[in-house]
């Protein structure tokens, strides 16, 4: 049995939460908040109606959207175009959280100049002012805001290497020979370095 959807389609509310009672039902008019697929849905559509422009000259990320130009000239067009999308979709900014013709940016926790992306400086306070951490959930709090700048940290590459590559180890070497002696009283007391002379003159001696 083949069963045509197309009439159904047509009177479907697409992608609206509803509020239904036994009188009526109701949607919201804009996104809310709290929703677990709220901002999944919201995502993609900033995604398929700027899809043209990605990584051309706009990237988006939920809310935060970035235009990037070579020239002022280009840039006086491109935010044309944005404004164009956004209004066709019925989305809207405020005035007081935007900001054109500049030549850095913050973004998502990074710092953009001259085609360098860069750390955020106040992320970098937060990363040198935090407190030692002493329970299991602070930890996973500092190594979380350390591992997001991890292409930045030396020691990240270091660590990656370490626990990756896998170790070299030298045969045992049967030609050579092996001496040992038990540490009486004295000697117990002895530094490492103690130890260590101590070692070399039994060795000597034998």
């Amino acid at each position: 049995m083949c069963i045509d959807y197309q009439a159904l389609n047509k009177v479907t509310v697409k992608n609206k939460y509803l509020f239904c009672s036994l009188l009526t039902c109701t949607t919201h008019l804009i996104m809310p908040f709290g929703l677990t697929n709220a901002p999944t849905t919201f995502c993609t559509l900033m995604n398929k109606i700027f899809h043209p422009y990605l990584d051309k000259f706009v990237v988006v990320y939920l809310d935060d959207v970035v235009i990037y130009s070579n020239t002022l000239k280009e840039h006086v067009e491109h935010s044309r175009e944005v404004f164009k999308i956004l209004r066709q979709n019925e989305l809207y900014v405020k005035k007081e959280k935007c900001s054109f013709a500049k030549e850095e940016v913050s973004f998502l926790g990074h710092y953009i100049k001259d085609s360098k992306l860069m750390m955020d400086g106040s992320k970098v306070k937060a990363i040198q002012e935090w407190d030692p951490p002493t329970k299991v959930p602070q930890l996973r709090s500092f190594l979380g805001l350390v591992n997001y700048y991890w292409q930045f940290i030396k020691a990240f590459e270091d660590l990656k290497k370490a626990v990756t590559e896998e170790p070299v180890l030298t045969l045992l070497d049967h030609t050579k020979v092996f001496e040992s002696c038990k540490l009486n009283d004295m000697e117990m007391c002895y530094t490492v370095q103690e130890n260590e002379m101590t070692a070399i003159v039994h060795y000597l001696r034998t």
